[in-house]
């Protein structure tokens, strides 16, 4: 009774020490934290709809919020979801709850995982489509009931947008030649292989019912285009073009000596025109895009490789944290006019200076993970522990996938790699430890 009571009490102290990892900025904040995109989200979570450059899919995540509970309910989701997969992969370690605290003490104390799961933002479920996937890849000894949750959560994690699911194929492809190779088994591949296949029919359809459209992203085209700027390319398309053909990218030549979210976001930029209709831009920008990568092809292949090589080693808190009542207030007071008050003196619109600590710690653990990782997958291979070297050699695919789907197709952002990079925070911590414990006798399981 008293060795029951012992682990009783240990796996409730670490649930709760997870718990509070994950929980305590936003909870310090006073109010979930917010972003640029946070208000067409809620408003998408009301009406169904967003605008083209947000994803439909975490709006319909968001739906919740109309229960008791409103815009904490997301947020409580998250974070139990974060748990939930770091609780996995310490099972996967072959550890009990002392694992599962100091994973979480690692990748919510010391790590993003606490910024994007307090975040009304889709960037949480990034970190968690590339664990699940993972663990998906490396799985020999779960019951069927832990690979059942195992494929719902990766496959929620991707659904909810579409970069998610770009990384997730990435890691499908790595896993079937994994296979081939004989290092992980054939259930693991060709599970993810099937998820990847079920998110990326269910996006489209989602946009198909909703829009009409059957896309995997309404504004892909006018985001890739939009890489082409700061290279020149775009405006030196332009110059020999526009004398034939007036674009409407021909107007804002002006704006093509700069970085590409001015382009897109700036005053007067692509999607801030009341004027234009942006079917006319997605056709216009696919039109383009496809005559520069034609004209440029090594040109454009170069710019895809630099925006995922700065992105890679690009991670910070970014604006995350900043006040965002000019962008938000509207949303919250027309669907939570009683939560205005708590919004307006959260930390965050209060400019508190709890992020500038949190992001130097974050960036430091960043940095060590990046380090650790590839060291400790050697040891752990030369060792004899496979799948820990597989587990920890997949982390640093997914995030150089990562780093492609975002700085190289999309824009560099602190954010957009920093919201992965706790997964190499956790998978640096069980691996130090697993080394740390390892005994010299214990055989090492292999993924069937």
């Amino acid at each position: 009774m008293k060795i029951g009571f012992n682990r009783a009490s240990g796996c409730l102290a670490a649930v709760l020490g997870v718990a509070i990892a994950l929980a305590w900025p936003v909870l310090a904040n006073g109010f979930p934290f917010v972003f640029y995109d946070s208000a067409d989200y809620i408003e998408g979570a009301f009406t169904g709809q967003v605008p083209i450059f947000r994803a439909l899919p975490y709006a319909l995540f968001l739906a919740p919020v109309r229960l008791p509970g409103g815009l904490w309910l997301p947020i409580l989701i998250q974070i139990g979801l974060v748990a939930l997969l770091l609780g996995l992969l310490a099972r996967r370690f072959k550890g009990g709850w002392p694992l599962f605290l100091a994973l979480g003490l690692a990748a919510g104390g010391l790590s993003s995982a606490s910024w994007y799961a307090g975040l009304l933002m889709p960037d949480i479920f990034a970190g968690i489509a590339i664990l699940g996937a993972i663990l998906i890849l490396t799985d020999g000894e779960s019951s069927a009931l832990a690979r059942l949750l195992l494929i719902a959560l990766t496959a929620l994690a991707a659904f909810l947008h579409a970069t998610h699911l770009m990384v997730l194929i990435g890691l499908a492809l790595v896993g079937l030649v994994l296979w081939r190779l004989s290092w992980i088994g054939r259930r693991g591949a060709l599970t993810l292989v099937g998820v990847a296949l079920i998110v990326g029919l269910a996006i489209p359809s989602l946009h198909r019912l909703a829009a009409g459209e059957f896309t995997l992203n309404r504004g892909g085209t006018i985001f890739l285009l939009a890489r082409t700027v700061e290279p020149g390319l775009l405006a030196a398309h332009l110059d020999r073009v526009c004398p034939q053909k007036p674009y409407r990218a021909c107007a804002l030549r002006d704006r093509l000596h700069g970085e590409e979210n001015d382009f897109l976001w700036g005053h007067g930029g692509v999607f801030f025109q009341d004027d234009e209709p942006l079917e006319i831009w997605r056709k216009e920008a696919a039109e383009l895009l496809g005559a520069i990568v034609r004209e440029n092809p090594g040109a454009a292949a170069a710019v895809v490789l630099k925006g995922a090589g700065r992105q890679f080693l690009s991670f910070g808190a970014g604006d995350v944290f900043t006040p965002m009542d000019y962008h938000m207030g509207h949303a919250v007071e027309r669907h939570f006019p009683k939560a205005m008050a708590t919004f307006r003196n959260a930390g965050q619109e209060q400019r508190w200076k709890a992020p500038l600590w949190l992001d130097r710690m974050g960036r430091a653990a960043g940095w060590a993970s990046l380090l650790l990782v590839p060291l400790l997958s050697i040891w752990a291979l030369r060792k004899g522990e496979r799948v820990a070297a597989l587990i920890g050699f997949l982390t640093l695919v997914a995030l150089a996938g990562n780093a492609l789907a975002c700085g190289g197709l999309s824009s560099v952002a602190d954010r957009y790699q920093a919201r992965v990079l706790w997964v190499a925070v956790a998978v640096a911590t069980a691996l130090l430890i697993r080394i740390c414990r390892r005994r010299p006798a214990e055989p090492d399981s292999r993924a069937a």
